[in-house]
């Protein structure tokens, strides 16, 4: 990697600065290294970005030199003032580097993992949360800096400025989704997975910001010292590779079924579905019989299940609690919970958000699910009897077969999921401040599906 700093005065002067890739020298106005000879660009790895800064003359031999050891003679020269394009970086990419500086603070510090897993869950985990696509993306940001203008006021303060603010959009999203992954306690043998890619998030937050030290630098000096500690960043792939290593493992052998990953949800073992794989409420209910107070046992089991969802709620000594088995349940059983986890998250937030804008119209909206929940059980009971006819080969012709699933579809598609849509977006109207909640028999499911894509909300796209 290289970066190439062209120095202006009354005449110009050319320097490349370099840190060796092979021995770690700090090079200047060569190109190579002037302890080992190794080359400063290795075939097409490298990357060029032309700043232009005020270089003083030497005050001994009179050349052009950056300020410290004249680069010709030895002698000390001074700092020079900081020239009008490097005013210009600094006013524009200044405002990045702040940023940038708070979404790598933001690395530090996730909660505890609190959402147990299978390995096979954990590996669609892995999967569906984008984080690799993500950490390329963070890693081009350089050479993506070495195809802008630095050498123009107005395309500093536009178009490179833009682009750059958007690339990191993507470092706020590899973080958002790196804090989402940090939920979930990775099953043997992957135990230093979550580590590690939280190091991982962090390699790309901080070549972003020493990236942007470099492009707001005021002198070649403070270009210099940031481009160093850039360099050895961008070339350190350790966590990579033992990544690479961690998750060539073999997992260890481990029931993966819906009783498994119930009692890994609840934090007991039992039977909780029924011959199907469904859960079985009513196991579920009774999972802590044996306790003095079996409710506050479930809603304690269930509640630090769900804490990242609800912080601080903790389910000691609330039986009430123990409604959130509800909504663990479902969570835990599925085969990719890093997207349920997401959607419930989302929800949470859009709840929040509609409670602070107008809270009476909030529970008005929320006041239609309860009138739902029955329904919702009897929607669940038919479609189990429905596939135990199935299981049983009781529906004899391929085309009944084919119009009990389609039946099956229709009835989560009204039981379940047409009540979750109503409410969210009548949570999105009462946020948009657009008065009363929708009315429930207004909007068929085609309808919903168009208010939903016209949003620009993530949780509508899931």
């Amino acid at each position: 990697m290289v970066t190439v700093l062209t120095a202006g005065a009354s005449d110009s002067l050319e320097l490349q600065m370099f840190t060796c890739a092979n021995c770690g020298e700090d090079n200047v106005g060569r190109d190579t290294c002037k302890v080992c000879g190794h080359p400063s660009v290795a075939d097409d790895e490298g990357f060029t970005i032309p700043l232009v800064f005020q270089v003083p003359h030497c005050p001994a031999c009179g050349e052009l030199s950056p300020a410290g050891p004249c680069i010709h003679c030895g002698a000390e020269v001074p700092e020079a003032d900081t020239d009008t394009l490097a005013q210009a970086r600094i006013k524009a990419l200044g405002p990045l580097l702040d940023r940038a500086v708070v979404l790598r603070d933001s690395f530090e510090n996730f909660p505890a993992p609190n959402v147990p897993v299978t390995a096979g869950q954990y590996r669609t985990t892995l999967g569906d949360a984008g984080l690799f696509d993500m950490c390329r993306r963070a890693l081009e940001l350089a050479h993506l800096a070495g195809t802008l203008d630095y050498s123009d006021e107005r395309s500093i303060g536009g178009n490179t400025r833009k682009t750059l603010d958007s690339a990191l959009d993507v470092l706020s999203s590899l973080k958002d989704e790196t804090a989402r992954i940090a939920w979930f306690h990775p099953p043997d043998p992957f135990g230093e997975v979550r580590e590690l890619l939280i190091s991982i998030g962090r390699q790309g937050a901080d070549i972003a910001v020493l990236l942007l030290r470099v492009l707001a630098a005021g002198t070649v000096s403070d270009a210099r010292a940031a481009l160093h500690d850039f360099q050895g960043v961008l070339s350190d792939s350790a966590a990579f590779g033992r990544l690479s290593e961690v998750l060539d493992r073999e997992p260890v052998s481990q029931s993966d079924d819906t009783d498994a990953r119930i009692a890994l949800a609840l934090g007991i073992e039992g039977s909780f579905s029924d011959e199907f794989g469904f859960p079985d409420w009513g196991r579920v209910f009774s999972a802590f019989s044996g306790d003095d107070q079996p409710l506050v046992s479930l809603g304690r089991g269930a509640s630090a299940y769900l804490s990242h969802l609800l912080p601080g709620t903790t389910g000691e000594g609330n039986h009430q609690a123990a409604v959130l088995a509800l909504s663990a349940v479902p969570l835990a059983t599925l085969d990719r919970p890093f997207i349920g986890h997401k959607i419930a998250q989302q929800s949470v937030l859009l709840l929040q958000a509609a409670s602070a804008r107008d809270e009476q119209l909030t529970r008005a909206a929320l006041g239609y699910l309860p009138s739902r929940l029955r329904q919702t059980f009897a929607t669940i009971e038919r479609i189990r009897r429905e596939v135990r006819l199935l299981a049983n080969a009781e529906v004899a012709s391929r085309e009944e077969q084919v119009e009990a699933v389609v039946t099956m579809y229709k009835r989560l598609a009204e039981g379940l999921f047409r009540p979750a849509c109503h409410v969210v977006l009548c949570l999105q109207e009462i946020v948009e401040g657009n008065g009363k909640p929708i009315a429930p028999d207004l909007l068929m499911l085609g309808d919903m599906e168009q208010r939903l894509t016209a949003k620009s909300d993530t949780l509508d796209g899931s």
